[in-house]
């Protein structure tokens, strides 16, 4: 059966604004983009979330029946921090009617994309023996009903039993997966007054709630304590001192969680459960700094002489592609006749493609330093090893050269991005009544490089419990519409509509061109005023979350104004 051109995949997520959405919405977008399909992102919350007003954005998973999808892929480890197995299961079960795409979690009759979380944190534990000589290793675990945080405590017990090291109950400490519970744990285990060398948290932000606690109590990071977190977030990059954690290559499971969408859209045999391998990756935080006890660790190797580079690749696949493309350059121009700009140029290129899709700079660094012994155990000229040196330093120097060109590159977009975003502000509080608005959004979103996008709201608000079912207007009515930055003329379209029918007009999605949609509720507080779909660019996700609020904000302050002007004039 041919497949579907142009598939609607949606992705379901508490959030788009944590640096774990931000990978994975990365890697989806890049598979989309080549294979030419269309993403719709349903940001919400928790499933019962403690907070007084979080919840009332998860009515927007209600919508997902109303958005006529060919596919669904469910971030379903986010989900499940505070809901028990079967509840989670009584609510994706309705979206078992069309194709379904677990990440992180596997679930029974679900296709599930999962990384090996205990390879992980073995490989963390080991570490830190093997390396750092640690044995009194804390342990700062996840929510319990989370089952990622449960592997990863597992595994923790696991490879303190291989290491025959004792477990000692007190140094395991709760976390809820924030930074704020990573101090709260770090503070607690000293107030134990049991001695530990060493934490690991199960994921980033706990390790630099941890490591802030740390510095409070003015202990030094890595040299009285060693810690190591899991994830590799943007933050635990630029930290300091920088946070040795596990990659859980969150692009790739973004990548494959498309295919595996795209392949049951076509009726393909695909595997149940595609398990995404862990990487460690070392930085300064567990007390490793030099280059080259990086590459002793990377390749398991006490002498490079022996390295194997099937072997090495077959545990460590996230190299493999950094490694081909520049290993192919070096080979050609050592044929060629070893014109090293020519290597340049094209390694300055391949960077720029990689940026595009958050390619880790990380590795090229390591790839580097492995290529440069590869190529100086392969050649046994003086001529051509001198090469290999003078071609090693060249790339490391391009690589440099171009993070500083594209770290200067983003700190002015920055500010161009926040300007716009002041002058745009300061436009819609100008707002008087629903026109206006209309008239401030279809003119200024472009601005903001939004050049799609749909909002309505309802003509009056909605008050939903958090133990009751949710209540989904019959009618909205459209605010503004705009499609490739050319604003919709509403007056050539009917502005109410069903929102229990669809979640937008199906002549919207029809002309949408866009790439990646996020679907989301607006509210304010206890009310529920409207609901939005606005394309997804190059911007972080709560970069579109903070104008959606404003924009929040501004119908429900219309709606206060016009209801005090309608008693004013009953009066």
């Amino acid at each position: 059966m041919p497949i579907k051109k142009n598939l609607l995949i949606g992705f379901l997520i508490d959030e788009i604004s944590s640096i774990y959405a931000t990978e994975i919405i990365r890697g989806i977008k890049q598979e989309a983009k080549i294979l030419g399909h269309k993403i719709i992102l349903f940001p919400g919350c928790n499933l019962n979330h403690p907070d007084n007003f979080e919840f009332q954005a998860n009515i927007i998973y209600s919508f997902i029946s109303k958005c006529h999808l060919d596919a669904l892929i469910m971030a379903s480890g986010t989900f499940r921090n505070y809901i028990t197995e079967a509840d989670f299961e009584k609510f994706y079960l309705p979206y078992k009617s069309i194709p379904l795409v677990s990440v992180s979690v596997p679930l029974d009759g679900v296709h599930s994309i999962i990384i090996d979380n205990k390879t992980g944190i073995m490989d963390a534990v080991s570490h830190l023996v093997k390396f750092h000589r640690c044995r009194q290793i804390a342990f700062i675990k996840g929510p319990d009903e989370n089952p990622e945080a449960r592997v990863r405590l597992n595994a923790y017990i696991d490879s303190m039993k291989n290491e025959q090291l004792e477990i000692d109950e007190r140094l395991i400490v709760n976390g809820s997966f924030t930074t704020s519970s990573g101090f709260d744990a770090a503070e607690k285990l000293y107030s134990l007054n049991v001695p530990f060398s060493s934490i690991i948290a199960a994921n980033d932000d706990m390790a630099i709630g941890a490591m802030d606690y740390l510095k409070s109590i003015n202990k030094r990071i890595p040299q009285d304590i060693s810690v190591i977190g899991f994830d590799d977030s943007e933050l635990s990059k630029y930290y300091e001192p920088a946070v040795s954690t596990v990659t859980q290559n969150l692009i790739e499971q973004g990548i494959v969680a498309v295919r595996t969408a795209v392949d049951l859209c076509e009726n393909a045999v695909v595997p149940f459960v595609k398990t995404i391998p862990t990487r460690l990756i070392i930085r300064n935080s567990c007390g490793c700094s030099a280059a080259s006890k990086t590459l002793s660790i990377l390749t398991n190797k006490n002498n490079y002489d022996s390295f194997d580079e099937d072997e090495f690749f077959l545990h460590n696949t996230a190299y493999k592609p950094y490694y081909q493309i520049i290993d192919s350059c070096i080979r050609k121009e050592l044929e060629l006749g070893k014109n090293e700009k020519n290597i340049y140029s094209s390694f300055h290129t391949i960077l720029y493609e990689c940026n595009e899709f958050g390619l880790d700079f990380e590795i090229w660094k390591e790839v580097l330093l492995l290529l440069a012994y590869k190529w100086k155990l392969k050649t046994c000229e003086t001529t051509n090893e001198t090469f290999i040196e003078k071609i090693t330093s060249g790339l490391q120097a391009v690589l440099l050269d171009t993070i500083r060109i594209i770290e200067t590159r983003k700190i002015t977009e920055y500010r161009k991005t926040s300007f716009a975003f002041r002058t745009v502000y300061s436009r819609l509080v100008s707002a008087s009544d629903i026109k206006s608005l209309s008239a401030i959004l279809v003119k200024n979103l472009p601005e903001l490089e939004i050049n799609t996008c749909f909002i309505a709201y309802y003509a009056k608000e909605i008050h939903n419990d958090r133990n009751t079912a949710w209540d989904i207007p019959e009618y909205a009515e459209i605010v503004a519409a705009i499609q490739d930055g050319v604003p919709i003329d509403l007056s050539s379209v009917d502005k109410t509509y069903s929102p229990s029918v669809s979640f937008v007009p199906e002549w919207f999605l029809e002309q949408n061109n866009s790439l990646v949609l996020i679907a989301k509720v607006l509210y304010v507080n206890e009310s529920q005023i409207g609901l939005a779909l606005i394309e997804h660019g190059k911007h972080l996700g709560i970069y579109y979350e903070t104008i959606l609020l404003q924009i929040s904000n501004m119908i429900k302050n219309i709606m206060i104004y016009s209801e005090n002007k309608r008693l004013n004039h009953n009066c």
